[in-house]
């Protein structure tokens, strides 16, 4: 029975060491391919949310006589708000995404390192 006891710690231990290594593993490969992307301008996936831009329609729709003062003023408008909008969100994928990154694979390493190092002694002795 006391076999039996000591065999399942020893195994309890190599899965949560294990499970602590990959953890941390995650994180660092992570960190490591955020930083390659730094170095190398690696393009980021392509932007799928973005509004359609009637870009072809703007110039066009400028020039048309029958547009009423109002709405070249309208289209103007929508112009410039959707100028900032991109501005924006190109702002928030040059730093925000990757300070987000950059937290997430920190934590992975932060949480699995210790229970790697924890688990790995006990996992020894056991």
């Amino acid at each position: 029975m006391a076999l039996d006891k000591k065999l399942i710690e020893k195994v309890f231990y190599g899965i949560a060491s294990l499970a602590g290594l990959a953890f941390a593993m995650v994180g660092s490969v992570g960190i490591l391919m955020l930083s390659l992307q730094l170095v190398l301008n690696a393009p980021r996936y392509p932007d799928y949310d973005a509004p359609p831009t009637p870009a072809d329609y703007i110039g066009e729709l400028r020039q048309r006589p029958e547009l009423t003062e109002e709405q070249k003023n309208s289209v103007k408008q929508w112009t410039q708000e959707f100028n900032n909008w991109r501005a924006t969100k190109r702002e928030f994928e040059i730093n925000g995404y990757r300070k987000t990154e950059l937290a997430t694979h920190l934590s992975f390493i932060l949480v699995g390192s210790p229970i790697f190092l924890l688990f790995k002694s006990k996992f020894a002795k056991a």
